[in-house]
Formats: structure tokens, sequence, C-alpha cells
């Protein structure tokens, strides 16, 4: 066993833990072949360095690098002797220090609180630092890039610009997201720190003590410098010998250092090269250059579906025959060419396309949006298994809603998909098959309309599902980046006007997967039998969490196709496609908006109320947009149809002096979203103040005196407040700089004692105004 010289119950406690230490092992080896760093720390005296599994570890990865450090070297309170076997050799740089005898320790044993031990098992401050240091040297060496600091950083980059956005369109993002304008005040320099033990030990970012009197006061600890990066060590304890000090610099130079910023107001948009490259396309003076693109595109598609019109035949007989069915009119032959022909990152959406997509398990990553792996709670196998006992939850869930009205709708909403082709059915529960699974339906009114709603949840369809993905949308910010960048790009001739383009029942144009069949079975009370029928679905259900990730991938690669291709500047919001263009340019653009949805075989909405002509005042996401100011501003509002709805459900709650938790909590995001659209942020106690009744176990009944004012706030203030302007119109800029002091009071020094003191400054660093408090 490789365990010398150990009394039998140590013997025990090893043969025991080895189980655990094995499997560490093994996810340590599983790492190394992938050439994923890894660590793993123990006391210097554990007997888990001898067992088994480490020992057979040891000679699986020769290379790998063992050391150990005292942790007092860290500012720890006792002399502890750390060891880490780790693939990443900047630990060991940064981390190995033996105790240079120089400071006292405390003793072990048992304290007043306990034992000694416990004390000193969480890493502080100086040992984190020290930690962070190391992986952040060697995330460089893996070609890491140094995340921005400044404000102007992320502009230069144009990544992560979402919250530096917001900053430009008037609107300060929620907590710190929003990096500073200017770094601190402090100039980085490198300085011999062999002979400053206090330095030396020190934690990073912290404020060099005042009795150290080779730095100015106000100094910090930026960072020890690396060997690789011409620092050095000493041989003997470990501890750095070289730092990087901020120095405080000079009032003035920072004063005329910051007056060079711009102000986030007047910052240029971030909204991606190839929107900029349309925009100015659409400002050329001869008016040619987008209608050029444009008209070459369409002679392309034209093109496309004859060149492809047998590779369509063929490729649509080889489908199943309810993915045939539901992509009758999709070109996904032309849809694939087109992704392809522009290197796009997801074009093996097109082929998920005509195989159906999945409802459950690991869905495949996109290499579109942001990576976030959201595991799935349990396996898909194991949803099969219980197929029955959760179709049987669900069977037992569908009931009368309580009003014959409803009931109705819903059964008749349902059969109207059949006659559509989107559902079989309806049938007998004898149709279910042992791997079957069922989810409810119920029905969710919106406006005049009752919205059939499919609870994949209550199945465990969705706790089976897998996102490697986050997925994002464009909302009403990307469209007011749109906007704000047109004029920021153009002159005082420019005329704006937009328009929304929304598919007609877009999940139900895409097809579920062969194999997936099964799980997309869903009961719906009859009203007519009295008791639950069953469907079976054949397009993505409305309620599942796969259907999101699929129709926004095809989704966001139509909106790719449209900028790339076809010189649009658009955005995409799920099944809403809001497009702007100048006056004059409407009709062409309208053309070509509607000529790539038929030639790929996706339908457009032809509801009057949806499907409008270009205006300088349009609606999207429930907001209205009114462009008569472009090119100096425009404004954002609520749309009249949503706060005349938000107005009567408030007055309702108000009058039955009565508010259900569910009712609470959906009534809070709403009203956050239309107070958002409005100038000014004076909602939040209010807001609260609801929130709180959505956590309620019960209804509040009556209402109390705080939850009343705050809906008559928002029924009196926010549905009436003036829609928020987003200007574009050059301002003077000055720069107030706030700082509060505190010493002890002396006579010599009429600054001592508590103060306040301000500088205005104009744009050219000159102080307009001093005051002092």
């Amino acid at each position: 066993m490789g365990l010398p010289n150990l009394n039998f119950v140590q013997r025990q406690r090893v043969g025991k833990a080895n189980f655990l230490y094995a499997w560490t092992c093994k996810v340590i080896l599983m790492l190394s072949e992938k050439g994923i760093a890894w660590s793993v720390e123990n006391p210097a005296s554990s007997l888990m360095w001898i067992t088994d599994p480490f020992l057979q570890l040891l000679e699986a990865i020769p290379d790998l690098i063992a050391f150990s450090f005292h942790t007092c070297m860290f500012a720890a309170k006792r002399k502890k002797d750390t060891a880490l076997w780790t693939s990443v050799a900047q630990l060991r740089t940064h981390l190995e220090r033996k105790c240079d005898d120089k400071h006292t320790h405390l003793r072990w044993g048992k304290t007043a609180t306990g034992f000694a031990t416990a004390e000193e098992c969480a890493y502080n401050d100086t040992l984190c630092g020290a930690w962070a240091e190391a992986i952040f040297d060697y995330a460089l060496t893996q070609n890491f890039s140094k995340p921005a600091e400044t404000v102007d950083e992320v502009q230069a980059a144009s990544t992560n610009a979402t919250y530096l956005n917001k900053a430009i369109l008037g609107c300060l993002p929620r907590g710190r997201k929003l990096l500073p304008l200017p770094t601190e005040c402090l100039q980085p320099q490198q300085f011999d720190i062999s002979s400053m033990p206090e330095v030396q030990t020190l934690a990073l970012g912290k404020r060099i003590p005042d009795h150290c009197s080779a730095f100015p006061k106000g100094s910090k600890l930026l960072r020890f410098v690396n060997v690789s990066d011409g620092g050095s060590i000493d041989a003997k304890v470990g501890l750095p010998k070289t730092a990087l000090i901020g120095i405080p610099k000079e009032p003035s130079q920072f004063l005329a250092e910051a007056c060079k910023l711009v102000h986030p107001t007047t910052m240029a948009m971030s909204v991606g090269e190839m929107l900029v490259r349309n925009i100015l396309s659409y400002n050329d003076p001869s008016g040619l250059c987008f209608r050029r693109t444009q008209c070459e595109f369409a002679n392309k598609l034209v093109s496309l579906c004859a060149e492809l019109r047998n590779d369509e035949s063929t490729c649509r007989e080889q489908m199943d025959g309810h993915v045939r069915k539901v992509l009758a009119s999709k070109r996904v032959m032309l849809f694939q060419r087109l992704l392809d022909d522009m290197e796009y990152p997801d074009s093996k959406v097109a082929l998920e396309m005509r195989q159906g997509f999945p409802l459950s398990g690991w869905l495949p990553a996109s290499e579109v949006f942001p990576t976030r792996l959201r595991p799935p709670e349990i396996h898909i196998e194991h949803l099969f298994k219980m197929a029955k006992v959760f179709s049987g939850r669900s069977i037992a869930a569908t009931k009368s809603s309580g009003c014959a009205d409803s009931d109705r709708r819903l059964w008749e909403a349902t059969l109207e998909e059949v006659a559509d082709g989107f559902l079989e059915g309806p049938f007998n529960r004898s149709s279910l098959g042992p791997r079957s699974v069922v989810s409810p339906r119920f029905g969710l009114q919106q406006k005049t309309k009752l919205r059939p709603i499919d609870n994949f949840s209550a199945s465990q369809v969705n706790a089976a599902t897998g996102l490697q993905d986050k997925f994002v949308v464009d909302s009403v910010d990307e469209i007011c980046a749109i906007i704000k960048t047109w004029m920021q790009q153009s002159g005082r001739g420019l005329k704006l006007l937009g328009k929304t383009y929304d598919m007609k029942k877009a999940y139900r144009q895409i097809a579920i997967h062969g194999e997936h069949l099964d799980l997309a079975w869903i009961s719906v009370w009859n009203p007519e039998r009295g008791e639950p029928s069953f469907f079976r679905m054949s397009t993505m259900p409305f309620g599942a969490s796969s259907s999101v990730a699929a129709f926004l991938r095809v989704s966001q690669a139509i909106k790719a196709i449209g900028i790339a291709c076809a010189c649009l500047v658009w955005t995409s919001f799920y099944d809403d496609y809001v497009c702007i263009c100048p006056e004059g340019a409407e009709v062409q653009t309208d053309r070509m908006v509607r000529l790539l949805f038929s030639s790929l075989g996706w339908k457009l909405s032809e509801d009057p109320e949806k499907d409008k002509p270009f205006s300088t005042v349009f609606q999207a996401l429930g907001v209205e947009f009114n462009l008569d100011l472009v090119p100096y501003s425009f404004c954002v509002g609520n749309t009249p149809a949503r706060k005349e709805e938000l107005k009567d459900r408030l007055t309702q709650i108000l009058d039955d002096d009565s508010l259900e938790p569910q009712i609470a909590e959906s009534l809070r995001s709403r009203l956050l979203f239309a107070d958002a659209q409005i100038f000014g942020r004076f909602s939040k106690m209010a807001l609260h103040s609801i929130g709180r009744v959505g956590l309620m176990r019960s209804n509040l009944n009556p209402l109390t005196s705080e939850v009343r004012t705050a809906l008559e706030w928002f029924k009196d203030h926010v549905l009436t407040g003036a829609p928020r302007s987003i200007s574009c119109v050059d301002r003077e800029t000055y720069f107030l700089f706030l700082d509060g002091a505190c010493s002890e009071i002396t006579a010599a020094d009429e600054w001592s004692g508590v103060s306040i003191g301000a500088v205005l400054a104009d744009r050219h660093g000159c102080c307009t105004t001093l005051a002092t408090l």
C-alpha cells in the first residue's frame, strides 16, 4: 500500500479515503489529457500524498509540479505548511515561500472559539491575491486577452459593449457593470522591494503603509513582477524582489489627462462593423450603393433558387415525413448555401433544421451566442424510463379552467392547429406508448386572443434539456443603438423610417426531430367530453426550452444573412425584425426583406395590425419609437395600448383591494419594463413594494397602504410620464471632481479636519470653480 510506519487507525482512515482520492486522480488525469490546468492542495503532512491513487498519479504525470509553502508568509497567523500539486508553473513562482522566522506565530491547539486548525482553513486576502496573480499570469500565456479597465478600452476593442451602449443612450447600467472613464490617478513604476518585507507580503491592490517612506503616501501595490517579465525572486524564502507600484500622479497631471476624455453620451455606438458599413452605403450621396448591393443579392437569390431546385427536391425526399410536411415551403439548401458562402459560424443550423430539432438532452452549441453551460437536471434516458409517472401527473393536472368560454376557445385553437398540420389528434389515452411523455396545455389570455401554452416543465422535458449557450436577443437598446449610430454617421438632412416584420406562427415553422416525437405529446381539456384528449406535435412547441434555443439560432442566422448580404439595417427579437432605413429607400428595402423571407420559405404575418408600412412613428416590442426629430433626437416610450392595458389592470387591483402573488410577480416585470421607457428613475421603491407581494404565500387582501401607494404611483405617474429622449446634439462638457478628507485638526493646517472638496473644470482643463465644505 506504500504506507510506512502507520498504526492501525491511520491505515483504516487511509483505506476509507482511497476511493475519494481515486476519483480525484481520475479527474486530474482527464484534465491533463485535455490540456486543462489543474491544482490540488492539502496540508504537507496529509496522508493523502502517500495513498495509492496519488502515487500512481505521480507515475502517470511525471512532469507535474509539486511544492509546499508556509501560509504565514502570506499574512496568516500561524505557520502552516501547505503542499500543492499542479500543472501551472506560475503557482510555484508566486506561492513557493518558506518562513523566514522574522515574525511571530500563534500557537496551535484549542482556542477560545474552537480549534486553531479551523481558523486557518480559509485563504486570506494576501494569499488569494497571490493565487489570483498566478492564474492571471498563466492565462496570459494561453492567449488570454486582458480585460478592459476603462470605458475607452471597451470602445476601442468593440467587445462587451452592451453596457457602454446603455450609457451612450443615457441610461446607467445597474451595479458596477459600466467601467470608469479614467483609471486611478496612479502612475505604475517598477521598484526593487528586496529590503521591504512589509511590501513583499502585502496583498495586491492594497495601499502601502504610510510608514514606508520609500514611496509617496497613497501608493498601492499593483502586482509582483514575474521572473519571465524581468523580475526576481529571493531564492531562500521565495519572496518577490521586484514589484509594480502605483505612484500617485500630480493633481495637475491627472486633471489634464482626465479632461481629454469623451463623455459617454457623445461616444460612437458599438453596433458592429457590418451595420456601420450598411448605414454608410445608404448615406452614399448618389443613392446607388445600397441599391446596387441589394439588386446583386436579389439576382443571386433568383439564380440560386433555380440552381438548387433539384437539390431541394432530393433533400425534401430524404426528410422524415413530418419534417417534410412542416418544411414544405422552406428552401433548406438555399439557406445552407448562403450561410456557407458567408462562412457563418453556425452554418450547421441548416442541416439540423432539415433533420428536425431535438426537444431534450444536450442541445448543440451555436458558436454564435456567448457560452454558458446549463446542464440538464435529469438524463434524457431517465425521462423516458419515468415517462408513465411524469405523464400521469400531467394528465391529472389537465382540468377545466373553471371558465367554459376559455375551455372552448382553447379547444378550438387546438383543433385549428390540427387543421394546419401542426398537431395530430385527438387521441385516446390508449394511444400513448411506454415512452410517451405528455405535457399539459393551458390558455394564456393576450389582449383579444387566447394563446395556447404547452407546459414542458411540468412533464420534466425542460429539466432534461441541457444548454451550452447564453441566448440573447436584440431588445429596445439595440434598436436605439442603430438609430443613434445612423444619426452620428449622417448629416442634417437625415430622415429615418422604421418598420417591424413579424413571422407568422414562428415556432410552428420548424419541426421536431423524429427521435423525440415521443416527447411531443400534449393533453388538452376536452369540454365536449369533459376529460383530457391527447395530441402529438410535429412542430416545436411554445413552452419548451429547446424551442427557444432552436428558433433563436435560426432567427440569428436569417438576421446575419440580411446584414451581410442584403445590406439591411435591422435587429431581431425572436420572430420580430425591426428594420430602419432613410426616407426614400423604404420601397426598395421592403422589397428586399420580403424577397429574402419568401426565397427562404418563411412566412411573414399579413395581419394589418402587425404588417404596417415604414413610418417615422412605429412600434416594436410594446414600445413606440418616434423619429420625427431625427437627426437631432428621437423618443422612445410605451405604446398607448400598453399604457391602457396596465392602467386597466392597476385600476382593477385597486378597486378589488386585493393582489395575488402570481399576478404581483407578473405585474412587477411589466411595470419595470414600462418604467424603463420614460424619463427619470423614481419607481424603485414602488417596484420593491409590489415585488414583495409576489413572494407571499397568500393573497394580499386588503391592500396595505404601502402597496396601494405604489400602485397609485405607477398609475398616476409612470403611465403618464414623458418618453425618454435620446439626443445626438453636441453639448459643452464639464468635469466635476469630488473628494473627501479626514485628518487631525491642527492650527497650522487650514485644511485639517473633515472636509469635502469639489473642482469644476472645462474641457480644456481650466478650473472654473473650487469649493470646500
